[in-house]
Parts: structure tokens; C-alpha cells; sequence
């Protein structure tokens, strides 16, 4: 069998399956486990959240412990969650949970780093004074390895604070903002990311790309039950397969934007 040929079969199970317990009655579902980042070490913080399908904002969210366990309890009102696992410095993880009845379940979970590009064309400083907006950040001076920018004034006792690199062709799935490596403690925006945060007595702002942890492990969870395993596994490959075409396609349409853009400068030159 090919890799296609298994793709659509487990796509096509998948979904029967996934269509059979979306009209179900709420029921409870308690999950528990460990969460580790990079060479299984644990996270400087980090949450687990339940997300109904489809939904913009989690369910429920708790805050992992410092050895990296966790444990939450939800009402589940369809057949399916996702349940996404996010860290400090580290890529989010969603899992897909499937069950129609009541369980208690032990679900772990191995987070990969973010990647920090090696030759950013920017990076910009989000905070509370642009609404943490990426269009709207401002741009970092790049000196001896480290970016840095003066601490705003604000009036606030604490500051928090958020940084994205910019590139050409970057895509809006690499988007996802880097917390602060200079900081007190982290904030969870609720969705997939970290701001950090420390006293206004600072000078400045600086963030070291060199603190960001570093590991070629990728991300990987496992259930107790390998059942659950077996269906969270075939979604995960469905999702990946859906974002590898997403990527390509907006990669696509971001170069022969620049091609144009690259076009229009040449004819405005030539006249």
C-alpha cells in the first residue's frame, strides 16, 4: 500500500468516526500526564487547554506544575476535543481526544522549541501599547548578538512583552511570538503564546536569541489507552498534511507577489 492509498484510508476512518460522536451527550473527561520540553526537561512555564472544534478561545486551561505534570477535568459537549499543550520558548502541540462516554485518561507530551531564524530582516517589540499587533511593532537595534530597545514609559509597576522576527515569504503559521528571554515571570495569552514580564525599574529591553532552548526532538504525545493513540496519530497526520498544502500555497502566493512587486519597481525605473 502506498502512502497515499494509507493517507486517504486513515483520513476516510477518521472522519466515519469522528462524524459518529459529534451528537453525544456532555459527559465528563479527566485528563492527566507530563509535560517536558527540550531534552525532556521542564518547561519555565506552560498550560493545557481544551478547545471545542472550530473555537478561537479554550474551554478550560490549567498551568503545568513544575516537574511537568498536569491534570484538568472538563465537561466534553461533542465526541471530540483538542487539547493543545503550550510552553515558554516552544512550538503548541495539539492532540486530538475522542470519547462519547466518561474516562479518565493519562496523556503526556514532548513540546519541540521554536526556531529562532538565523538572519532575521526584523525583529520587533510587542506590548500592551500596540496592542501586541505584529504590523504595528517596533523594530529592535541588533548589536554583539543581542536586540535590544529602551524601556518604554509606562505607568504600570510590571512590563509585558512580546518579540517576532520578520522575514520575506514568511508564513502566518510562523508567526507565533517568542516571550521575552529577560524576564520575572510569563503570562499566557490564552491562545498559543508567552509574554514575559519584569519590573519597570529596567533600563532596557534585550532579548538573546541564544537563550531559546535548542533540540532536534520532535514533538510527540502518547496515551495510556492505544486506541485513543491510534486516533489522536491519524488526525495529527491529517492536520499535517492539511498545513504542508496550506504552507505551500500561501508560499506560493507570496512570491509571485514579490516577483510583482519585484516587476512593477523594474518598469517604474525604467520610466
Amino acid at each position: 500500500m502506498n502512502i497515499t492509498t494509507h493517507a486517504r484510508r486513515i483520513a476516510a476512518i477518521s472522519a466515519l468516526f469522528f462524524i459518529s460522536t459529534l451528537f453525544v451527550s456532555a459527559h465528563e473527561i479527566t485528563l492527566s500526564g507530563k509535560v517536558l520540553g527540550a531534552g525532556e526537561r521542564p518547561l519555565r512555564a506552560g498550560n493545557v487547554s481544551i478547545f471545542r472544534f472550530g473555537a478561537l478561545e479554550a474551554d478550560t486551561t490549567v498551568s503545568i506544575g513544575n516537574s511537568g505534570g498536569y491534570s484538568l477535568t472538563f465537561k466534553a459537549s461533542s465526541g471530540a476535543v483538542k487539547v493543545r499543550f503550550t510552553g515558554v520558548h516552544h512550538e503548541p502541540l495539539d492532540v486530538l481526544v475522542m470519547s462519547s462516554k466518561p474516562m479518565r485518561e493519562q496523556l503526556d507530551a514532548q513540546l519541540t522549541p521554536q526556531r529562532f531564524p538565523s538572519s532575521p530582516d526584523s525583529v520587533v517589540l510587542l506590548d500592551q501599547s500596540n496592542n501586541y499587533n505584529i504590523s504595528s511593532g517596533k523594530k529592535l537595534e541588533y548589536k554583539n548578538g543581542v536586540y535590544s530597545a529602551p524601556m518604554p514609559d509606562v505607568q504600570d509597576e510590571q512590563y509585558a512583552y512580546q518579540i517576532v522576527p520578520r522575514y520575506a515569504l514568511q508564513l502566518r503559521s510562523e508567526m507565533i511570538p517568542f516571550a521575552g528571554t529577560v524576564a520575572d515571570t510569563f503570562e499566557f495569552d490564552g491562545v498559543a503564546s508567552y509574554r514575559a514580564i519584569f519590573g519597570t525599574d529596567k533600563k532596557s529591553i534585550t532579548f538573546d536569541a541564544a537563550d531559546i532552548p535548542r533540540s532536534n526532538t520532535s514533538a510527540s504525545f502518547r496515551f495510556a489507552n492505544p486506541v485513543l493513540q491510534q486516533q489522536a496519530t491519524a488526525y495529527s497526520m491529517i492536520a499535517g498534511f492539511r498545513r504542508a498544502f496550506q504552507d505551500s500555497t500561501q508560499r506560493d502566493a507570496a512570491r509571485q507577489q514579490q516577483r510583482g512587486s519585484a516587476f512593477n519597481d523594474m518598469n517604474l525605473a525604467e520610466f
